[in-house]
């Protein structure tokens, strides 16, 4: 690895780095999206028992390339 097949993480979290190979990763930001899932829940608590629309959420992640990941040719 990474000659034969590239692997990933998702998540961000440190250990990844201390892998042989090292784990390339998506790195989340674990703040926000606990903010997030928390008004969510709020929300949800405060409109109960009327049914809500769904509601999507973005939030923007970094990818953190580190040598379990082939370079891109």
């Amino acid at each position: 690895m990474p000659e034969d097949i590239s692997v990933m993480g998702f998540d961000g979290l440190a250990p990844g780095e201390f892998s042989t190979p090292a784990l390339s990763t998506v790195s989340i930001p674990l703040s926000q999206f606990a903010e997030e899932a928390l008004f969510l829940l709020q929300q949800r608590s405060l409109a109960a028992p009327l049914p809500r629309a769904a509601r999507r959420v973005e939030l923007g992640c970094d990818i953190v390339e580190r040598a379990s990941v082939a370079t891109y040719r």
